[in-house]
């Protein structure tokens, strides 16, 4: 299991993100992605605009050390070996 982790947090592109508050009252918080940098992640995922600006998890683990983060996420691309399935309120 170390080694495949190793190899994940060399190979996957991720954001960092953070909670921000729900858009109307009773909603659950969001976790809203950024780029390291402090911008918002938005566009067209997985365009090379946005591939350029993603980073490995290194980088992703020290821009959390600024206490501006929640967390770390991985970024879903096309040809990525990795897919995911998120269920809330079931």
């Amino acid at each position: 299991m170390q080694h495949a982790f190793g190899i994940w947090q060399r190979s996957l592109e991720v954001v960092v993100w953070r909670f921000e508050a729900a858009k109307k009252e009773g909603d659950k918080a969001r976790k809203v992605p950024y780029y390291i940098d402090g911008a918002r992640r938005q566009g067209v995922h997985g365009s090379p605009e946005d591939r350029s600006r993603l980073v490995k998890f290194p980088a992703a683990l020290e821009a959390l050390k600024s206490e501006r983060y929640s967390g770390v996420g991985i970024a879903l691309l096309e040809g990525s070996p990795l897919n995911a399935i998120d269920f809330d309120n079931c």
